[in-house]
């Protein structure tokens, strides 16, 4: 995508730059080159710990790219935490905050040989005159590629699909740290599944409005549409209705993942008050025999996210009952439901426009899983879900304990109860 996409737009940070696919390259190409003088290897780790942002994006294509490690530090993380975590995890580069920084301690972290502010570019702190590096880079690229680099100077390493490319970490400071190692056939089952099952079109449009330190981000929001060539432009603001309804307007994507949580709050954002008024709620209470008014409803929440959504898909939490009934059944949006895990990079299962079925998770997939229930009858008494498969995760990194209480014999243990019918739909009931 990048060789065929080269000069058309790759990241956004919204309302502010914007960089090709071909300075995307340009950047990954040149961060190789810096990391590989400060003598990292192939596997290595580069720690992002921002909020989503284009920067960080880049950062973490170029790693997996190139053949080293991306960790993803959720950036709620405490700098005490997040410190710990980059010691943990063994990173040689750090992308953070410089807020963050502030309060961290670059001798307590001697692996480290470079720290970057995400928010500017500039070395915070180095070692080994790592920081020279950094300040030659536009020098370094120029050396190498004196006319300007070209579509055909572009190349990824070519890696074992099934070696470690990302750790995400699911928490800071409770208990071991639990650093899931994702490997490149986790990402390339990811891809392979969901894919077909949404509208990404090369060259497009996407906005994202999901963290990337989370793994519903990262895979959703970056990686798929990326590999399409799409124009991905990160919100990177407080995802309050306000500035979701702004760049839907501007960006008119045809995709909306988010958490439930989203989904309410721009709904009671845009139809506040038509559906809180006495006779709104008395219109939805009976919306069959009103069909005109759950249509005006329709539309204008719609034209409220740019009028070119085809599908909301949510996961990541249960969606309440009132939401779902007013969505899905009073408004008749396009809608759908899904279930995933970090460990999993994130996919289970998901539902298909057309056949929601109330509080399923969606369906299995089974061109890249193998999904069963421990219970004596599967369909009707709930039982922990078991998932095995090209997705499932290679283990917590440094934590073999952790790892082995969860995978048994190929097995993936999520703790997560439930059902699953005859047709694939995943019903959860809690843990």
């Amino acid at each position: 995508a990048t060789r065929e996409c080269w000069d058309r737009p790759a990241l956004s940070d919204f309302r502010k730059s914007t960089i090709t696919y071909r300075e995307l390259a340009e950047r990954v190409y040149t961060l190789d080159l810096i990391w590989k003088k400060a003598g990292l290897k192939p596997g290595d780790k580069i720690a992002i710990n921002t909020k989503s942002c284009a920067l960080g994006a880049s950062v973490f294509m170029a790693a997996v790219s190139k053949g080293y490690v991306a960790v993803h530090l959720y950036n709620a993380f405490t700098p005490a935490d997040t410190q710990r975590l980059v010691n943990h995890s063994d990173s040689k580069i750090l992308y953070t905050e410089k807020r963050t920084f502030d309060e961290m301690n670059f001798d307590e972290m001697p692996q480290v040989l470079c720290v970057i502010d995400a928010g500017t570019g500039k070395v915070l702190a180095s070692r080994n005159g790592v920081d020279q590096l950094y300040a030659q880079a536009d020098a370094l690229l120029a050396a190498d590629f004196p006319a300007g680099m070209k579509p055909a100077d572009f190349k990824v390493s070519d890696p074992d699909i099934d070696d470690v490319c990302a750790i995400l970490y699911t928490s800071g400071s409770t208990g071991n740290p639990k650093g899931v190692m994702l490997t490149y056939r986790n990402y390339t089952a990811n891809v392979q599944v969901i894919r077909p099952g949404f509208p990404f079109h090369p060259r497009e449009n996407y906005l994202s409005l999901l963290p990337h330190a989370h793994s519903f981000g990262l895979t959703c929001d970056v990686v798929i549409p990326m590999t399409m060539g799409m124009h991905v432009t990160v919100l990177g603001i407080p995802p309050i209705p306000s500035n979701v309804q702004a760049a839907m307007q501007e960006v008119k994507p045809r995709i909306f993942y988010g958490v439930p949580l989203i989904f309410v709050k721009f709904a009671e954002y845009v139809l506040g008050d038509d559906i809180k008024s006495p006779e709104g709620k008395a219109k939805l209470s009976d919306y069959k025999h009103n069909p005109d008014f759950c249509k005006m409803l329709h539309d204008k929440l719609l034209a409220a996210m740019g009028g070119n959504i085809e599908v909301f898909a949510t996961g990541g939490a249960a969606i309440p009952s009132e939401v779902e009934s007013l969505l899905v059944y009073k408004l008749q949006l396009p809608f759908i439901t899904g279930y995933g895990l970090t460990e999993l990079a994130p996919i289970v299962s998901y539902g298909k426009l057309g056949k929601y079925i109330p509080k399923s998770c969606g369906e299995y997939l089974p061109e890249i899983m193998e999904c069963k229930i421990d219970s004596p009858d599967p369909e009707n008494i709930a039982g922990e879900l078991l998932v095995k498969g090209d997705q499932v995760f290679k283990g917590y990194y440094k934590n073999p304990e952790a790892t082995a209480q969860v995978l048994v014999d190929g097995w993936f243990h999520p703790g997560d109860m439930g059902t699953i019918d005859k047709d694939r739909n995943v019903f959860l009931l809690g843990r």
